[in-house]
């Protein structure tokens, strides 16, 4: 397999696509690679390791009464969804102590493809939880504080 260098090159957005644009090169993205891993790598890295952190919090932790419930959704809370993907996701929620306060909830979710629904043995919801409209930022912070 040959392997290329890109200098100064950077991606660009769909409206600075120019027919006159110099030396664009068209990469198929799954075949990214750092050198060790390819994007597809990755991704299936991250999935996996999302399953078996679904699993070690629904087997072991949740059942001691931690703050964590484990679910999966073919749908999201609009009733849309992605052809051959469903959510699986951690919602958190810890009391508030304050008098009317109410407490503290968030989640994490990923898209997950469909071929992984049965590895993900958490309660089956009919819709997602609301997205309230979290950020990968709010979830890289969120699984810190798990």
């Amino acid at each position: 397999m040959s392997r290329y260098l890109l200098k100064n090159a950077r991606l660009l957005q769909a409206n600075e696509i120019k027919d006159e644009t110099p030396e664009i090169l068209e990469v198929e993205a799954d075949s990214v690679s750092d050198g060790h891993h390819t994007m597809d790598e990755l991704y299936e890295h991250r999935i996996r390791l999302y399953l078996a952190l679904v699993k070690i919090y629904d087997n072991y932790i949740t059942p001691m009464r931690c703050q964590v419930v484990c679910w999966k959704s073919k749908l999201h809370d609009d009733g849309s969804s992605y052809d051959g993907w469903f959510l699986l996701g951690m919602t958190y929620t810890k009391p508030s102590f304050v008098e009317g306060e109410p407490p503290e909830r968030w989640d994490i979710s990923y898209h997950i493809p469909n071929k992984y629904w049965q590895l993900a043995n958490v309660i089956a919801l009919p819709r997602a939880p609301k997205y309230t409209g979290y950020t990968p930022n709010d979830v890289l912070e969120r699984l810190l504080r798990l």
